[in-house]
């Protein structure tokens, strides 16, 4: 049994046999995940999106295993994988960002939105939140329960207990691993940022990869295969989080002029912590083509540079450009970045302005 967690990776993820990832630079962790999935319920606040993928995947497991081992694993499972994204949530809402979950097939995303750049210490303590609640609840679990979690006998006294033990303290132990995209990997690429200027990931998606491939040989070479689909799975992620970062660095050359491509460029830079490099394509698309949602990243992008100023200047060059002012509120109600001058005047009378004259 295998769970895995993706988040953009700015998102969290569980794959099909435990571990749990913060990708927080994935293409969709820090995107809403309303709209495309409505929330099935709120927990603590957070909107939970289930996609049919997710019982689905539950009830696999449950067959996975002889009864009533299976139906205690696979309810073990649903229950820690959400205690592992609401722990990676509730850090992220304390932290200052808006956070959701989303559960799927083999995965589950938590995903956060920053106000603004955050800081190396503050990315780790998300990333490690998420394994540490599910390995308390776990443990504390068992000691309700009567057994003793480092006692193998004890933990094969029930069922229950096994369960328990697999899906809450062993694979929270499994995903912090230090290697990319598990969330111990997300720690030590946030330390990295701390001496390389911000490059962490770009080191230590490199180092995963060379680490995975060398333990993997080595247990092949061995004759040992029991790790090998876990240890494929981790080496194919480890290669697309790599391909990702060459195709933003193709992408990002120049502005097209193309006002949707440009600013979807600008906003993948934003995401990847790119801030004054996103501020700075952004600028150049719009002096191309002066489009609303360009001149929108630009405004988030000076925003996370603390130059509210200048994203005040941004937003009237947005509100300007716009053929569309439902959607610039929108787009406005979106983005945290923006949180620090909701009470400002000028972007209050900016609000009035679109409210009181909506274009659909």
């Amino acid at each position: 049994m295998l769970v895995v967690e993706c988040k953009n990776v700015g998102h969290e993820a569980s794959l099909g046999l435990p571990f749990h990832t913060l990708l927080k630079m994935s293409r969709t962790s820090r995107r809403p995940l309303q709209g495309r999935y409505r929330a099935a319920f709120t927990a603590f606040g957070f909107p939970v999106s289930v996609r049919p993928g997710f019982p689905l995947f539950i009830g696999l497991l449950a067959f996975l295993y002889p009864f009533p081992l299976g139906i205690w694993i696979a309810l073990a499972v649903a229950v820690f994988t959400f205690i592992h994204e609401l722990g990676h949530a509730l850090t992220a809402r304390w932290i200052g960002c808006r956070a959701e979950i989303a559960l799927d097939f083999m995965v589950a995303y938590a995903a956060y939105h920053p106000p603004r750049q955050l800081k190396w210490h503050e990315r780790a303590l998300i990333a490690i939140s998420g394994p540490a609640l599910q390995a308390l609840t776990a443990f504390v679990f068992l000691l309700g329960m009567g057994v003793q979690p480092f006692s193998r006998s004890s933990i094969g006294s029930s069922n229950a207990a096994i369960a328990v033990w697999w899906a809450g303290l062993a694979l929270g132990a499994i995903n912090l691993v230090p290697v990319l995209p598990l969330d111990g990997g997300a720690v030590v690429a946030s330390l990295l940022d701390a001496v390389t200027g911000g490059r962490g990931r770009h080191f230590m998606v490199r180092i995963s990869i060379v680490v995975t491939a060398a333990v993997t040989g080595i247990l092949l070479a061995a004759g040992n295969a029991s790790f090998l689909p876990i240890l494929v799975f981790l080496l194919f992620m480890q290669i697309q989080m790599l391909r990702a970062e060459k195709v933003i660095r193709t992408l990002s050359v120049d502005p097209s002029g193309d006002p949707q491509q440009d600013s979807l460029i600008a906003d993948m830079l934003l995401e990847d912590g790119q801030h004054e490099h996103a501020l700075s394509f952004a600028r150049h698309a719009y002096t191309l083509c002066p489009a609303t949602t360009t001149a929108v990243v630009a405004a988030r992008a000076c925003a996370r540079l603390n130059n509210f100023s200048d994203a005040g200047q941004w937003l009237l060059a947005a509100e300007a450009s716009s053929l569309n002012s439902t959607a610039l509120g929108t787009l406005l109600e979106q983005s945290p970045e923006f949180h620090a001058l909701r009470t400002s005047p000028g972007f209050v009378a900016l609000c009035e302005r679109i409210n009181a004259h909506p274009t659909y």
